[in-house]
């Protein structure tokens, strides 16, 4: 049996409740967006959506970076996550949908600029 928080989370992507807001850097780094997660009454700031060198299962060179801080004392290690999800296939499906609503805004973002 599924953990009941699991469960709902796990329900909640299923049905859209989970929202994805997109913030566009200007400059053309690694980091194409910054995205707020909204579920519920809970708001977690600080993901990324990043180039990456690997393709994605959708044929894309992108990934989803969850929110971290890095070690001031130690540099080289990676950034501690601040949210993290066990199960991987959970995962999976969080990073594919907001990876699908990055394209889709991205594609809406592009159609604006582009309208006259």
């Amino acid at each position: 049996m599924e953990n009941p928080i699991t469960e709902a989370f796990r329900n909640a992507l299923e049905d859209d409740q989970v929202i994805f807001e997109f913030a566009f850097p200007r400059g053309q780094g690694s980091t194409l967006s910054y995205v707020t997660v909204y579920l519920g009454t809970i708001t977690i700031k600080g993901f990324r959506v990043m180039k990456s060198k690997y393709e994605n299962p959708d044929g894309n060179y992108l990934n989803l970076v969850p929110p971290g801080i890095m070690s001031t004392s130690h540099p080289e290690k990676p950034p501690y996550k601040v949210f993290h999800i066990n199960d991987a296939m959970l995962w999976e499906i969080f990073e594919r949908k907001a990876l699908i609503k990055y394209q889709k805004k991205l594609k809406e973002k592009d159609e604006n600029t582009h309208s006259y």
